[in-house]
């Protein structure tokens, strides 16, 4: 058995993995709200996935391809705690973060604020364990580099990453557009909430079509929209946009080629986790096709751009150039 910590339940993403791992009991409900107190039923669409396609609440495969379990749990609050316990069936609820990481093969940082990853993820990676640290990975590229150089010095696979990059129905649609509209010329993307919680999901996505060589950001700020323009060494460009009011989450995409335009919703919110779930077991059980630190912090250094250039209004330049992650 591959037994597994989480450290942290604030968003929705504790739930998904001890969910789609452990099977979640028949007779306790799936939340409808964040620990907050926010309701949020469509991020809950997860729920349905886990409840159609399985009789026990696991994905087909999934326990049985991995023999993965969560068997420890550390949350900031006590009743998410005892709800995934009850839920879940997992075996010890941890006093803190530090405990998590004792008698287990791996273990995930799902804590919201990326402010607090370098603290939550330390004492696994002191331990040498794999550790996929959830996205945003940190505040700002320091904190990043900090995090992957300890991961070097105790030799822990480190990992982080958006769901998006590893959504099927994503990846269909990329072999599509490459067949349909010849090469990629430029690109539009919607995502929801804002920036700091959900443009890496836009700019991982963005990179899939046109790659991360970005040179400079600019962004605008409204009330519920932030628009952000991406310009590339050959000129080519990208615009994302973060929407604090679509009533559910969902991304829209539009690809612009050399002979065609296509356009797609990635709607699949519940498969959306459970395909990242799926790939994350594999890399931490397998520790291969993990994605590069170099990718991560060239995600977070054109985010921050952005940040800045939301903030400002001034145009950002960014000066580590790199090529196609």
């Amino acid at each position: 058995m591959f037994r597994l910590g989480i450290v942290g339940t604030d968003n929705t993403h504790a739930y998904q993995y001890a969910g789609f791992i452990n099977g979640w009991r028949e007779d306790v409900p799936i939340p409808v709200r964040l620990p907050s107190g926010e309701p949020v039923p469509a991020m809950y669409e997860w729920a349905q996935v886990l409840r159609e396609f399985t009789n026990d609440g696991s994905l087909p495969g999934f326990q049985r391809s991995s023999q993965a379990r969560v068997t420890r749990l550390w949350s900031g609050q006590p009743e998410d705690a005892d709800l995934l316990r009850n839920a879940c069936g997992i075996d010890v609820i941890c006093d803190s973060p530090e405990e998590v990481a004792r008698d287990v093969d791996a273990v995930l940082v799902l804590s919201e604020d990326p402010a607090e990853h370098l603290r939550h993820a330390e004492t696994a990676l002191r331990a040498g364990l794999p550790t996929y640290v959830d996205k945003p990975m940190a505040p700002d590229r320091d904190t990043a580099e900090k995090i992957f150089a300890m991961a070097r010095e105790y030799g822990a696979p480190c990992f982080t990453g958006s769901s998006l990059r590893y959504s099927e129905e994503l990846r269909s649609f990329r072999q599509y557009a490459l067949a349909r509209v010849g090469t990629f010329r430029g690109m539009y993307v919607q995502v929801p909430i804002d920036n700091r919680l959900y443009g890496l999901h836009a700019i991982e996505m963005i990179d899939m079509f046109l790659g991360s060589d970005v040179v400079r950001v600019s962004g605008v700020r409204s009330r519920c929209r932030q628009t952000v323009c991406l310009e590339y060494t050959d000129g080519r460009t990208a615009t994302y946009e973060t929407l604090g009011y679509l009533a559910r989450p969902c991304q829209n995409l539009v690809i612009n080629g050399t002979h065609h335009d296509v356009t797609t919703q990635i709607h699949g919110i519940g498969l959306i986790p459970a395909d990242f779930v799926h790939a994350v077991l594999r890399m931490l059980t397998t520790r291969e096709d993990l994605p590069s630190e170099r990718a991560a912090l060239r995600f977070i250094d054109i985010r921050a751009a952005a940040e800045e250039a939301l903030r400002t209004g001034t145009p950002q330049t960014i000066d580590r150039a790199e090529t196609r992650s």
